[in-house]
């Protein structure tokens, strides 16, 4: 028979798992994770059935994607093959089910070339990435984008502390 102390303890340790979740949930949003959700919200309001990320390290916006009702062909592209491997990790791609892992697709390739594996997409997105290109290889980007690819959408974010201003709550 449990004793009245063994009883507290088992309500202490459940009223101490709500507490954390109600934290988890009322915890501010990171700058990264606003921006994520902005540009998912940005390509649902477009309709994008088929999304490119380039420069896609992690996988990190290709994870959500793949959450998305609607939301068909995704390929993420990055220069770095670790990268890639570790976006494979974090998607689970060898454990979706096939219809998921249809869906996904990771190459590897550089953005400042045409390539025709980014043609016909609904949008293209580039997040966090185009600060990290040197400036003379932009015109090459902006070339291979909008002179080839030509997606319908571009979706391009930056961590510049200026453009902050579109998220409320961060510091100046």
């Amino acid at each position: 028979p449990a004793s009245g102390g063994e009883a507290s303890g088992g309500a202490d340790a459940q009223e101490a798992r709500r507490e954390a979740t109600e934290d988890a949930i009322e915890r501010p949003l990171s700058l990264n994770e606003q921006r994520m959700d902005a540009v998912v919200s940005a390509l649902r309001e477009l309709g994008a059935q088929s999304v490119v990320d380039l420069g896609c390290g992690e996988g990190r916006l290709l994870g959500l994607l793949l959450k998305e009702r609607g939301m068909g062909r995704l390929l993420g592209i990055d220069v770095s093959l670790r990268s890639l491997e570790r976006a494979a990790e974090r998607l689970n791609l060898e454990r979706l089910p096939p219809t998921q892992r249809e869906r996904v697709q990771l190459a590897q390739g550089a953005l400042t070339y045409r390539d025709r594996r980014i043609d016909g997409f609904d949008a293209a997105c580039a997040i966090e990435v185009i600060e990290h290109m040197d400036a003379p290889r932009l015109p090459a980007f902006e070339q291979a984008l909008f002179g080839f690819a030509r997606p319908r959408a571009v979706v391009i974010t930056t961590p510049n502390s200026e453009y902050n201003v579109r998220f409320p709550g961060l510091p100046e």
